[in-house]
């Protein structure tokens, strides 16, 4: 959306082409009419105007970046892993060029032959994200830690909330917020909700923390908003991360933060706005959900940490809270 927003602004009126049905409802009441009915109409007439001459922008992952409507593809595509096959490593040469939101991704393509990359990085999407001044409690002595990225092995999402249950479970004086509901894990709704309660019910080992709370899919960006300023700290455990939007924007906010050095967050997350989680090796990407071995796509290893490490990380936070719970620093990644 924000890129279609900058080329509405520019004035340009390119053929759209969305792949699955388009959805803007998650940016309800934050979208001008002239927008809508400018991305309705460049959608309309996409197919009947299209031509392969034309140079076009694709974001999408590298499966499926095979695919395109023009002979002059530029792609802008997220990759997690240490390594790439040699299907991913074909698509990406066949690219007119490659975008990539961080060295090790761009470096690791050119370790493998695809030299037609660079890298764009991310940053605080300050039109629907914006630091709110009411704290989520009355009591300003409640410590809030804050797990916000869809479940998955690949960001330790299992270490940090047992983590984060075994410190503070049930203890008042803290509250930990987890927006990690997945909406790919099922084939339609009552799955999908099915699968999420059971990942949650493992997560907390059948325990009901009163200060532990599971929120659900947040449809809205407003919603989002209102969750990642509910936070004091957000923990990370995702060592793989193409940027890690929601810390991100947490720390750009003034939020303390617990982040890697590796991968995408090493782009934003020092020492001086995070507590940083060093990797001690690697392990398989496969999870048996998103990552299965003997496939094309989405192959190798991801960066692992111990879990000790997180517990140490979460208690030096708590006390960086506790002496300065504005954190003056974060701020500068605006």
């Amino acid at each position: 959306i924000n890129i279609l927003l900058e080329v509405f602004k520019l004035g340009l009126n390119p053929c759209i082409f969305c792949i699955g049905q388009p959805d803007i409802s998650p940016f309800e009441g934050q979208l001008s009419d002239s927008f809508k009915d400018w991305l309705k109409s460049n959608i309309n007439k996409s197919l009947s105007k299209y031509s392969k001459k034309e140079k076009s922008l694709k974001l999408w992952h590298l499966n499926g970046a095979q695919n395109t409507y023009s002979e002059k593809q530029y792609l802008l595509t997220f990759h997690e892993l240490d390594s790439i096959t040699k299907e991913e490593n074909n698509i990406l040469k066949n690219q007119e060029h490659v975008f990539v939101t961080n060295n090790f991704t761009k470096d690791n393509f050119n370790l493998y032959g695809a030299e037609n990359c660079s890298v764009i990085p991310l940053g605080l999407d300050s039109i629907f994200f914006n630091k709110l001044s009411k704290p989520a409690y009355d009591d300003p002595s409640i410590i809030t830690f804050g797990v916000f990225a869809k479940y998955e092995k690949r960001k330790h999402t299992d270490i940090v909330v047992k983590t984060l249950c075994k410190l503070y479970g049930n203890n008042m004086k803290y509250r930990v917020h987890c927006q990690i509901f997945n909406p790919f894990l099922g084939r339609n709704p009552q799955e999908i909700e099915q699968n999420n309660k059971g990942l949650w019910h493992q997560l907390t080992e059948g325990n009901k923390y009163a200060n532990v709370i599971s929120y659900e899919y947040t449809k809205t960006l407003r919603e989002y908003n209102d969750l990642l300023n509910s936070c004091d700290v957000v923990v990370d455990g995702g060592l793989n991360e193409g940027w890690s939007f929601p810390s991100a924007t947490c720390c750009a906010l003034g939020k303390h933060c617990i982040a890697s050095s590796t991968m995408g967050t090493a782009m934003w997350a020092n020492s001086e706005n995070s507590v940083i989680l060093k990797p001690n090796g690697k392990e398989p990407c496969y999870d048996g959900m998103f990552f299965s071995p003997g496939q094309p796509f989405n192959q190798s290893n991801i960066f692992s940490f111990n879990p000790s490490d997180v517990e140490n990380a979460v208690r030096f936070a708590q006390e960086r809270v506790r002496k300065n719970r504005l954190k003056a620093s974060g701020p500068k990644l605006q």
